[in-house]
């Protein structure tokens, strides 16, 4: 059991040390734009507006409430620690 459990820390940590913080696809649109409307946001029913918004046919609230908790803790967008 223990080396099952090191074999599966040792490929997480592998995995991670190697990701390059480069955003994939759209999100370079759909988060960091989001991130940046929702900063800018004078109200709280427009932020939970955008929050809640349809992006393109899909509702990505898990993918931008990660966005803005890593913006948060960390003052950026982290694309590693998010997806």
């Amino acid at each position: 059991m223990g080396i099952c459990l090191a074999l599966i820390l040792f490929f997480f940590y592998i995995i991670v040390s190697n990701s390059v913080n480069v955003p994939n696809g759209d999100d370079l649109y759909c988060l960091l734009l989001f991130t940046q409307q929702f900063q800018d946001a004078s109200s709280l029913t427009e932020r939970l507006q955008l929050l809640l918004g349809q992006w393109v046919e899909h509702r990505i609230v898990y993918s931008r409430f990660t966005a803005l908790l890593s913006y948060w803790l960390t003052s950026h967008v982290n694309f590693v620690t998010i997806f």
